[in-house]
């Protein structure tokens, strides 16, 4: 990573977005040993666990020159490796998640083809980190140990320094089910979307007859042409998104679409 100027930039750019977005507060730096103790004296809980950073080479499986494939740099928290003031394994509520399925896909696939309609595809941007990380059950903080790479110089002056994370973290145990409850807050209650029974993260709205699909961060919608921008548009007000695309691929199916005749009738279609 330190020796391809890609993959470095790829990291740094990442780690500037996440501190421009509060997902860590570097004011509320001290040393862990004093956290600890003072939640054991007040009888509070408090997690604890270190952020470190990562580089992949994301869809390098297509060749080089592809504009799909690049250097993609990761902020992370070790979810694996979180304990309390206690020093003991840290224990998380449970926070269910249920992305859509890839038959949900194709339906909206499908609906895309019906006439006047077509689909497109987005992707939040650092979505996880567009939700609070909290707990709903209690008060719990959570610290991380940040690596040196991303530590202010004034923090030289501690031994084991810690910062309170505010944001729901890729790789926190929770951070998917937060990301997932403030999305469908927003949808629900705000952008007047239904949810499908038995058909987790996938929406209708009846008034633009839009149909949605979201998978962790990727969206996909389908309905008449005319609705198709603004609905993203209202969503976008929302959620910070990558921008608007043609569907080509997606859970990994690359879409292949064209036209076909059947009973003398030119069709839609799409192949995977």
């Amino acid at each position: 990573m330190q020796d391809n100027p890609k993959a470095l930039k790829a990291l740094t750019d990442e780690a500037e977005k996440l501190k421009s977005r509060g997902t860590w507060d570097l004011t509320s730096v001290r040393e862990w040993y004093e956290v600890a103790k003072e939640a054991k004296q007040k009888g509070n809980k408090v997690h604890v666990g270190r952020i470190f950073p990562i580089v992949v080479e994301k869809n390098a499986e297509l060749p080089e020159g592809h504009p799909d494939r690049k250097f993609k740099g990761r902020i992370v928290f070790g979810g694996d490796q979180v304990t309390d003031e206690h020093n003991a394994t840290a224990i998380f509520q449970e926070l269910a998640t249920s992305p859509a399925s890839l038959e949900a896909s194709k339906i909206l696939d499908a609906y895309s083809l019906l006439p006047g309609n077509k689909g497109e595809q987005n992707d939040g941007t650092q979505a996880f980190t567009q939700a609070e990380l909290g707990n709903v059950h209690s008060n719990v903080l959570t610290w991380a140990r940040l690596p040196k790479e991303l530590q202010p110089k004034t923090f030289e002056k501690y031994r084991d320094p810690v910062v309170i994370v505010r944001k729901a973290l890729y790789g926190h145990p929770e951070a998917q089910g937060h990301w997932e409850q403030h999305l469908e807050k927003i949808l629900l209650k705000t952008l007047g979307y239904e949810k499908f029974e038995n058909w987790p993260s996938l929406y209708w709205h009846a008034k633009t007859k839009i149909l949605l699909l979201v998978f962790v961060d990727d969206f996909k919608i389908a309905g008449p042409a005319a609705a198709i921008r603004p609905a993203w548009e209202a969503l976008s007000k929302h959620v910070e998104m990558s921008g608007s695309k043609p569907i080509e691929k997606f859970l990994g199916c690359f879409h292949r679409w064209g036209t076909d005749t059947i009973d003398g009738k030119t069709v839609r279609t799409v192949q995977y």
